[in-house]
This record gives C-alpha cells, sequence and structure tokens, in this order.
C-alpha cells in the first residue's frame, strides 16, 4: 500500500539529531547537548543545555514528568522535569559495571540498557540490575542505536541490518532483516520505521510483518522522524516538518 496523502501542517527549523513527542503532543529535540521542548502548537517553552555533557544520545518522554535522557560518551543516564530542569537523580552505568553502553529505553517500571562488551540487554529497576537477555550475538552482529518498549514488547533497531522484538521477559521472539530504519515508533498495531535509504514511513504489526508505507515527497529527504496520534515528524537534521495522514 502506498501514500503520499498527507498535509504539512507546520515547521519547526533548528539543527538537531533526535526527535521524539509525549503524550501531550510537545516535541523534543537534541542538539548535540541541548534539548529543547516545544508544545503542541510549535511554540518553544524551554531548554536544558548540559554544558557538562560532550553530546546527548537518546531522550526517552515515556514520563513527561520524568524524562530520561541518555549520554553515551559519559556512560550516564540523566533525570529531568516537565521543565528540563534536572531532578539531581543520575545513572552511571560504568557503577553498574556497564561499560560500553549504546541504547537505553524505559520499561515498565525500570530501564533497559543494552551493553556492547557483554552484547545483551540489562534491566535496571528499584535499583538494582538484572540481565534481561542472554548474549544475542547469535541472532545479529552489531549492537542496536535505539530502543522502544510498549511495555509488553521491546524493539532493537540494528542499523543497517533488521528489527528485533522481544517479549516482556527478554526472550527473542521475531527478526526483520528487510527493514533498514533509522528510527522506531511505537503504534497501536504495531511499530513505525523511518528509512532514510528509502525516503519513507513503514508500518509493521506486532510480528514484524509488513502493513503498509507511506511515500515521503521528494522534497522532504528525511534522516528520521517520529509518529504519534496521525501526526508525522519528519527530520531532515536541520528542521522538522510536521504533518498528518
Amino acid at each position: 500500500m502506498l501514500q503520499s496523502d498527507f498535509e504539512i501542517k507546520s515547521k519547526i527549523t533548528i539543527n538537531h539529531e533526535f526527535i521524539t513527542t509525549d503524550i501531550f503532543g510537545n516535541i523534543f529535540l537534541i542538539n548535540k547537548n541541548t534539548i529543547i521542548k516545544y508544545n503542541s502548537n510549535f511554540e518553544k517553552e524551554c531548554q536544558f543545555s548540559g554544558n557538562y555533557y560532550d553530546s546527548f544520545e537518546l531522550i526517552d518522554v515515556v514520563d513527561p514528568f520524568k524524562i530520561q535522557v541518555f549520554s553515551k560518551n559519559q556512560n550516564k543516564i540523566i533525570f529531568l522535569d516537565s521543565r528540563l530542569t534536572e531532578t539531581g537523580i543520575e545513572i552511571n552505568t560504568e557503577i553498574l559495571n556497564i561499560l560500553k553502553p549504546t541504547a537505553v529505553c524505559s520499561f515498565q517500571n525500570g530501564i533497559l540498557i543494552w551493553d556492547e562488551q557483554e552484547f545483551c540487554l540489562y534491566r535496571y529497576s528499584n535499583n538494582k540490575l538484572y540481565k534481561f537477555t542472554k548474549n544475542m550475538r547469535s541472532f545479529f552482529s552489531e549492537s542496536p542505536n535505539f530502543l522502544i518498549s510498549n511495555g509488553r514488547m521491546v524493539y532493537l533497531n540494528i542499523p543497517n541490518q533488521a528489527v528485533v522484538c522481544l517479549d516482556n521477559q527478554g526472550n527473542f521472539k521475531y527478526l526483520n532483516n528487510k527493514i533498514n530504519s533509522t528510527q522506531i515508533s511505537i503504534i497501536d498495531s504495531g511499530i513505525a520505521v523511518f528509512s532514510k535509504q528509502s525516503n519513507d514511513v513503514q508500518f509493521y504489526d506486532s510480528e514484524l510483518q509488513f502493513q503498509k508505507r507511506i511515500v515521503i515527497p521528494d522534497t522532504f529527504i528525511i534522516n528520521s522522524g517520529h509518529i504519534s496520534n496521525n501526526k508525522i515528524y519528519l527530520s531532515n537534521n536541520k528542521a522538522v516538518f510536521v504533518g498528518e495522514f
């Protein structure tokens, strides 16, 4: 199924490397070591500049009042409130003996952390660390650069290789090596993935079976994006184009 009948409603011009949204429609962008928050009307609300961090790679806003920010270079997860103010809480993965984390995400009442050195997922919850998966080199050969979960399933984005699905006990369920994705969004029926290679948005069910795709017009060359509440946020790292479908 091909579609291109979505309409661009707004544009935010700003350099950034990562985009996501919370349940209220607020937009969060990472620009090196700065996080910027826009409200659902595309008005800038606040920002956080972590001058003592080299860069931030990921931001998780599943809980919009307890925002998780991951700095890969410094092996830290810091927490911000809804106004992007530091709460004083942080997790140093080196203290947890996770020396090469590459991706993190919220999961139930804790956090999942991918350890490149052990090539597995750990779960950190209630100040305790648990091994969530076994070594997964038999399934794929590169570490994921992005994790996302709906609490029932966990999806791992393996750059230029595949998307992998685990159940909520850390068991391997599905792998689709035809997906070349830069970012994944959770939707009601499964996931939506953004592909820089094919310049489209692809929809898959919870078992990673292809459902449909939305072709992005040639005027929008995307690097990544996000989907929430029938809105598409397209990113070319210099601007965000917000559309509906």
